[in-house]
């Protein structure tokens, strides 16, 4: 993975002359706002976005992860955008997976032909754009031709946007709200009820409690995807954080992440928790063999079918290191890929935005982020003030329950380099479940591979 990210560094040069094609390349920090006139005496400065036409046909590639009725959906809006834009065409591809998409695109990168549209996480993003083979959004964003007035531009959910603005390159926005979805807790309500408890738990001593009850009742405690977001959501929610304000330094040696550790190995060592793999731990939920996983709101679908009825299963924020209180909020990881434009041409990354901010429209995103398809939350504000979004979640609870959580949600590290960190944490996490290694082991080996993967 380190050879792997120099080698983007490297091929960095040769994607060079792309720059000079293709700008804009986006305004350190915050832009002004969208169609707001110039300061009274101050130059006027030429957005570079504004000279682009599309006056040709222009074919686009874009590659994603959806798969099933979900990939269907966004064909389906797809094709309702080449309808009304006839001069872009839009080939979507998917991958399947994120770590798929992710060395697809690092490869296309390398050989000097990247897609003109991705899915990518933060750290990704980053480092695509370390590679400079991203454009930021912030000239598009802002151009008075194109670009989100201020009142379109503050009608994107805060946090959504948040997440797209990169500190560690000026506040540039590299990516922009797509799949957006959250951490949650989900619990087989009637398994948890038969052991006497009513409620899902809300600290992670009240977690381990369920846990040792429904193991010695016969049944399973937590099956546990091993995923770095659950590792990172655990982190918040005693209070700390993965990494450094500036990107630079892991902070697995902090009582936060000494505790998510420690966590872990109490759940191995009491065999209160297995690793699943794929979605076994959607199965052992929804048939009772277990009482608790820990996913993204995705999940929401998919059990919601399998259990039919809202009363035998619950929705809830992760466990906390103590009981929220009204001075303290509950934390979780709030993720889902956003998506980002690649550099090629003007004409090619103005009608990527042209999509991009037709997809974001307040009835589009009602479309996509409420249905059942795909556990996705709309992206916009107003869209949660329209009819048609309370009538879906009246009509599904458990997928308003997650969309309350997302509320409380913190954004992950997007540093260059925390793709391999991620893999690292999951190391970590594994060898603590196989019993391979103790907290401390694990600890130290996380903050050693982790720093030198920063570093690189």
């Amino acid at each position: 993975m380190q050879q792997r990210f120099r080698s983007i560094a490297a091929v960095a040069m040769v994607l060079a002359f792309l720059g000079a094609c293709s700008a804009p390349t986006g305004s350190p920090g915050p832009a002004p706002a969208a169609n707001a006139p110039a300061a009274s005496g101050s130059a006027i400065q030429t957005n570079p976005v504004d000279s682009v036409q599309l006056t040709q046909p222009v074919t686009l590639t874009f590659w994603h992860r959806q798969v099933g009725a979900s990939e269907a959906l966004q064909q389906q809006l797809i094709d309702e955008f080449m309808a009304q834009n006839p001069n872009i065409k839009i080939n979507a591809e998917s991958l399947g997976d994120y770590n798929k998409l992710y060395d697809k695109i690092i490869a296309s990168i390398q050989a000097g032909s990247p897609p003109d549209l991705v899915a990518a996480y933060e750290n990704q993003a980053a480092d695509y754009y370390e590679a400079g083979a991203l454009v930021p959004f912030d000239d598009y964003i802002h151009s008075a031709k194109y670009g989100l007035t201020t009142d379109e531009l503050n009608d994107y959910i805060p946090s959504y946007i948040e997440a797209t603005h990169f500190s560690q390159y000026d506040g540039k926005q590299l990516t922009f709200p797509y799949t957006k979805s959250d951490l949650v807790l989900y619990t087989n309500m009637d398994l948890a009820r038969s052991l006497g408890f009513d409620n899902p738990p809300v600290t992670w001593d009240d977690f381990l409690a369920m846990c040792r009850a429904s193991v010695t009742s016969g049944h399973q405690g937590y099956a546990m995807a091993v995923d770095a977001s659950g590792f990172d959501g655990v982190v918040f929610s005693f209070g700390g954080d993965v990494i450094s304000a500036d990107g630079k330094t892991p902070l697995f040696d902090q009582p936060a992440s000494v505790k998510a550790l420690q966590l872990y190995e109490t759940l191995a060592r009491e065999k209160l928790a297995y690793q699943a793999t794929g979605i076994d731990d959607q199965n052992d939920v929804t048939s009772g063999k277990t009482l608790f996983m820990m996913r993204s709101s995705t999940s929401v679908p998919f059990l919601a079918a399998a259990f039919k009825d809202d009363g035998k299963w619950a929705v809830s924020v992760i466990p906390q290191g103590t009981a929220p209180s009204a001075t303290t909020k509950p934390v979780t990881v709030l993720y889902g890929a956003n998506v980002s434009i690649m550099k090629t041409t003007p004409e090619k990354q103005l009608a990527a935005w042209t999509f991009i901010k037709w997809l974001t429209r307040p009835e589009v995103t009602a479309r996509w982020g409420l249905d059942t398809s795909n556990g996705y939350f709309p992206v916009r504000q107003s869209t949660l003030q329209q009819q048609v979004a309370a009538e879906f979640l009246s009509a599904n609870q458990r997928f308003k329950d997650a969309l309350d959580v997302s509320r409380n949600g913190k954004v992950e590290p997007s540093a260059h380099g925390w793709a391999e960190v991620r893999t690292i944490i999951q190391d970590g996490m594994t060898g603590i479940l196989t019993g391979r290694m103790t907290a401390a082991q694990a600890q130290q080996q996380m903050m050693q591979r982790a720093t030198v993967a920063l570093a690189a």
